[in-house]
């Protein structure tokens, strides 16, 4: 597989966890837990792929950019 599908794959199914994310805290009084602001599983996921040298394409408010990036590549 190319680099470039590889990597339009991950990104996409990074917006999609992102997605199940924001759709499973917006079911009734789940918006008001403490884990609806972020989901630590896909940030560490994304915060790894960083630290590997992997660009991070996609944009979301549940996955911080200043978190990213502090994940400084090896």
């Amino acid at each position: 597989m190319r680099a470039s599908a590889t990597a339009s794959r991950s990104a996409s199914a990074l917006a999609d966890a992102l997605e199940a994310h924001r759709a499973h805290y917006q079911v009734a009084d789940r918006a008001d837990g403490p884990d609806a602001s972020l989901d630590l599983d896909v940030l560490a996921l994304a915060c790894h792929a960083r630290r590997r040298g992997w660009e991070i394409r996609v944009e979301s408010p549940y996955l911080p950019r200043d978190l990213l990036r502090a994940a400084e590549p090896f």
